[in-house]
């Protein structure tokens, strides 16, 4: 079971690893010859980003005749620190052909003119970043540095406004974050902001941000409403206090752009122009976005303005860090004048999606449980309908098994790596079973997984009254658990 999106794809294994490989030829015999360009991203199917590198695929395929092909890569680096910079590093290095790699990670590979972008609390609203992407010289100027490094911008395409998500409550002030760790994605630029604000920043894959809410070590993060809700999602966001955009950036490198025919470039550079279009058009709006974060077990709250005003005067030594660069300065001042025009930013409206499960019941007295190998299997519609997040729904959908023997549990989805298996000890009690982790796993903090009352009828083990043991997890639980029942077949 991978309750969190960070298990890499088993399909990710089997991707092509050559990179801009010709092919040619069928059934009914020889054809043009099709070029497959590799393209990483840290994203995974269901992600905004990701579902942008599927239509540049399709319209790449649809406007080069067929004749290039993009073959994405999931999670191309793996649950790494600097997984941003790590997927760079593989397309500048020529494992990968291209990549989809977010403008933040730049500033840390001496690229330092996408820095603009993140001037803290400068690009606060959707409208904004959509006139600056629209701002031909602008952009151009955004994606001229990347040349040094041998690679070609392609375009730059909106993924989503970034906000302080609380753990505990909301981080609306200097003294929230003073002292404490926050997760962030790696980058020199926003690492300086929240410095200034007295946090340690670290990014934190794979479980170690579980690892940190366990140790009760963890403020919160910084990332959007889509992001959060797939994971942590029982946090407070802060509406109105948005550090920066996130802006991916579709890049190739340019020794295999020039090796492309005439017609085959002018199929990618036209492809990413119009995924850049798409998605604008595909994102959805704050209030939108903040309401579906809700409705998987968030919150949403506003700051009070003097917090607001307290983060700005903390943040004035990143901007005078960044604007000892002539061009980054001057990019800064144009995008203050497109937003001298720009009407009022859309803001999430407040709302309180958590749901408290109260403490389950634990005893060290096993009543008798029946003991065995059980399997279910529960179809992706069925978490959608239930409002689990898509991730969510994706990654614990179809064929489930799970194992009981000498007090212990372990859960397996089918088609996943039995180093993805969840497991832990179980009790039994009084007509109720809790299912326990004692270590940080599937991206969860240790205790409980959920609680259930149980029966067993002609070989099927069913889970009632199920109770999630974590927060924002209730919907995910019942379905996975006790939507189906489980048949006994060992």
């Amino acid at each position: 079971m991978r309750l969190r999106n960070v298990v890499v794809l088993a399909a990710t294994a089997a991707l092509v690893v050559a990179c801009a490989s010709a092919t040619q030829g069928g059934k009914s015999g020889p054809g043009p010859a099709v070029t497959t360009l590799t393209l990483g991203t840290d994203d995974t199917p269901g992600l905004p980003g990701a579902d942008a590198v599927e239509e540049f695929a399709r319209l790449v395929q649809a406007k080069s005749g067929g004749t290039v092909r993009v073959q994405p890569k999931w999670n191309a680096a793996g649950p790494v620190t600097q997984w941003d910079q790590a997927v760079a590093r593989l397309v500048t290095g020529g494992d990968l052909d291209m990549g989809l790699i977010p403008a933040r990670a730049w500033d840390t590979e001496g690229i330092t003119t996408m820095s603009a972008l993140h001037a803290p609390f400068l690009v606060t609203s959707d409208y904004l970043v959509d006139r600056i992407l629209a701002d031909d010289a602008l952009a151009a100027q955004l994606l001229g540095g990347l040349t040094k490094a041998g690679l070609t911008g392609l375009a730059l395409l909106p993924d989503g406004l970034r906000h302080p998500f609380g753990v505990h409550g909301p981080l609306t002030s200097p003294a929230d974050f003073a002292g404490k760790t926050f997760r962030a994605p790696h980058s020199d630029t926003a690492y300086a902001l929240f410095r200034a604000f007295g946090a340690e920043p670290a990014d934190l894959p794979g479980d170690a941000m579980g690892q940190a809410i366990a140790a009760k070590s963890l403020a919160g993060m910084e990332s959007s409403y889509t992001w959060a809700s797939s994971s942590l999602p029982a946090s407070v966001a802060a509406a109105n206090v948005t550090f920066f955009p996130k802006v991916n950036t579709l890049v190739i490198r340019s020794s295999v752009l020039a090796g492309l025919s005439e017609r085959q470039r002018a199929a990618v550079t036209e492809a990413a122009a119009s995924a850049a279009v798409w998605a604008r058009s595909h994102r959805p709006s704050e209030i939108e976005a903040g309401r579906a974060f809700c409705s998987y077990g968030g919150a949403v709250v506003y700051a009070a303005d003097g917090d607001i005003a307290a983060l700005a005067r903390a943040a004035q030594p990143v901007y005078a860090t960044l604007e000892k660069d002539p061009q980054v300065k001057g990019m800064i001042e144009r995008i203050r004048e497109l937003k001298k025009n720009a009407p009022a930013a859309q803001i999430a409206i407040p709302c309180d999606g958590r749901k408290s499960t109260g403490t389950l019941a634990k005893s060290s007295a096993a009543a008798k449980f029946p003991e065995g190998v059980y399997r279910a299997e529960i179809p992706m519609q069925r978490f959608l309908d239930s409002k689990v997040h898509p991730a969510w729904a994706r990654d614990n959908s179809g064929i489930s098994t799970l194992t009981f023997t000498a007090g212990t549990w372990r859960h397996h989805v089918g088609g996943s790596p039995d180093s993805a298996d969840c497991y832990g000890p179980y009790t039994a009690t009084g007509g109720r079973v809790v299912l326990s982790f004692r270590e940080v796993l599937c991206g969860t903090a240790g205790g409980d997984l959920f609680s259930a009352g149980w029966r067993l009828d002609g070989g099927e083990l069913r889970f009632v009254d199920v109770e999630a043991g974590q927060p924002g997890e209730e919907s995910l639980m019942y379905v996975l658990f006790g939507s189906e029942p489980w048949k006994k077949i060992g």
